[in-house]
This record gives C-alpha cells, structure tokens and sequence, in this order.
C-alpha cells in the first residue's frame, strides 16, 4: 500500500503560480472543497506528472495505478 503524505501543485486547472499543498496524514480523511471553477475536479482526460525521487517508490506508484 502507498500512503501519500502530501500533494503539492501550481498551475493546475485554474489554482494558480502559487503552490497549493494538501497534508494528507493528518487525519483519516481528507475534504477538498471550494467555489465552481477553482481547479478541484479531475476528469479521466487530466494528466498529472508525478516527481518521485526514489526507484522503488516510483515502481510502487506505478504498479499501483494498473490495478
């Protein structure tokens, strides 16, 4: 299993320059919630890069997104 700490973005969908950071270990859930157009849809046509430093943290990932 993959836990994520944290999600960082800029220039996504209509959030902006500025970097947007999301803890996600802080509770068991977490809530993203905001006005109509304000980047916090995804779609199936939305590509994300993903920036993961260690090999077989990155295989992990990967491995988890076939399933």
């Amino acid at each position: 299993m993959i836990l994520f700490k944290t999600i960082r973005w800029k220039n996504f969908l209509s959030t902006g320059n500025r970097f947007t950071e999301v803890t996600l270990n802080e509770s068991r859930t977490t809530l993203i919630s905001g006005s109509n157009g304000h980047g916090k849809c995804l779609d199936p046509t939305t590509n994300i890069e993903i920036n993961i430093k260690d090999p077989k943290t990155e295989k992990k990932f990967r491995d988890f997104l076939k399933k």
